[in-house]
């Protein structure tokens, strides 16, 4: 934006020396007498010796091939600005005849801003952005421009991006903070809003996470599930297994859970490390493992998605297995062990069955669906691979016990162990 502006008034033959030399376009003359008056015990502090000295290194800074000459004339032209603003909180100076060095450093900056972020110099590009959305800023919230506008969206935008680019997340969300105070929508703002989300998030900044998120859902209502998801993520964050899970009980009690939300609680559950888990005894970790199958299992009974059906399944099949392992840890024929071993394998007989009715209903699902994902078809292909094994698992433990069982077993064994291969 270039901004129409009257000459400064001629008040002292100094200052007509300046003038002069501008209409004459003797830019050494001119720097010299304006850097004079500004080394001037009394012009030093005038602010019209500032103006001044604004205006002229701006008009170079504003020619290419004087600005070769004076490098460092765009930075003294913006410091000058930057100390008549101090000085005169009225701005009646600067309105009076340095709007134009005002526009000159604002397009400046921002194009040599552009510049440098186009070359992927990320620092550079924001110290430029930095400076133009400051004095974009200054001549939007003054009125020094005919566009009516809160702030300048494209300053403001650039310099966001460039702080993110360079790995400054709080300079770069100090600036899209702007525009979500302007409720500035449209699809290709919405990682804008995603990126302070997350970066307050992980900042703990409760009082700003709540309230940008509170925008985001206002903004973006069709990424309800999305912002719900950070919603969830903030209320389970640092939480150990057993206090999630506790937490996810507590509100799938009250009924009002997605299918989606039951699914967040069941992978947050299922994707806790073995770090986390090793604190807690056996029968803990079943119970977190239980607890995730189950929010899963919810998550399919509102949704009929397969791949939860399957992850409710593959949490069971790493219970049985646990399970499985305590077995052959009881070998041996003393009396004792016998009897033990015979109390667990009624246990995980329920937990098989329980599993491969889970296991069945994703097979059954995902093998009819015609337009299956990479994702999909993977756990179809598992779910016939766990199905044969724990169907071999119940043939061997009927042999020679249960004839009637043996051969449903047998049956349904050969059944699925015909499926492999079948689904690509």
């Amino acid at each position: 934006m270039m901004l129409a502006t009257a000459a400064l008034t001629v008040q002292a033959q100094d200052y007509g020396k300046v003038q002069l030399f501008i209409a004459q376009k003797k830019w050494d003359d001119a720097i010299k007498e304006v850097d004079r008056l500004a080394t001037d015990k009394k012009g030093s502090t005038n602010l019209e010796t500032i103006a001044w000295k604004a205006t002229v290194y701006s008009e170079i800074a504003n020619d290419p091939t004087l600005l070769s000459k004076y490098p460092d004339a765009l930075s003294k032209s913006y410091a000058a600005i930057a100390e008549l603003r101090q000085k005169d909180p009225s701005n009646k100076i600067i309105k009076e005849g340095a709007l134009r060095a005002v526009s000159i450093v604002y397009a400046n900056n921002f194009n040599d801003g552009r510049k440098l972020f186009e070359e992927k110099k990320w620092d550079e590009a924001l110290t430029k952005f930095t400076i133009a959305e400051d004095l974009g800023d200054f001549i939007s919230k003054n009125g020094f421009s005919p566009n009516k506008q809160n702030i300048d969206t494209f300053a403001v935008l650039f310099a966001g991006y460039a702080a993110q680019n360079a790995q400054k997340p709080d300079i770069a969300c100090k600036y899209y903070e702007k525009f979500a105070d302007e409720k500035i929508a449209g699809k290709e703002f919405e990682d804008l809003y995603r990126y302070m989300i997350e970066h307050y998030s992980k900042a703990t900044d409760k009082a700003k996470f709540e309230k940008y998120l509170a925008v985001a859902k206002e903004l973006y209502p069709k990424q309800k599930a999305m912002w719900e998801e950070y919603e969830m993520d903030a209320k389970i964050k640092g939480a150990s297994p057993t206090e999630v899970a506790a937490i996810y009980k507590a509100e799938a009690a009250k009924g009002t859970l997605t299918p989606e939300q039951h699914a967040f609680y069941g992978g947050t559950l299922a994707e806790f490390d073995k770090e986390a888990l090793s604190k807690l005894d056996s029968l803990g970790r079943i119970d977190i493992k239980r607890t995730s199958s189950d929010a899963f299992k919810k998550a399919f009974e509102g949704s009929n998605n397969g791949l939860y059906a399957y992850n409710a399944a593959i949490l069971m099949y790493q219970i049985f297995g646990e399970m499985d392992e305590r077995f052959y840890a009881l070998r041996g024929a003393d009396k004792n062990l016998v009897a033990k071993r015979a109390e667990l394998e009624k246990t995980m007989q329920v937990v098989a069955n329980e599993t491969i009715e889970w296991f069945e209903k994703a097979y059954t699902i995902l093998k009819d669906k015609s337009d299956r994902t990479r994702t999909e078809t993977s756990c179809l292909s598992k779910s016939i691979d766990d199905l044969t094994n724990l169907f071999d698992w119940k043939r061997n433990r009927a042999r020679g016990k249960d004839l009637k069982a043996y051969d449903a077993a047998e049956a349904k064994f050969k059944f699925y162990d015909g499926e492999h291969g079948k689904y690509k």
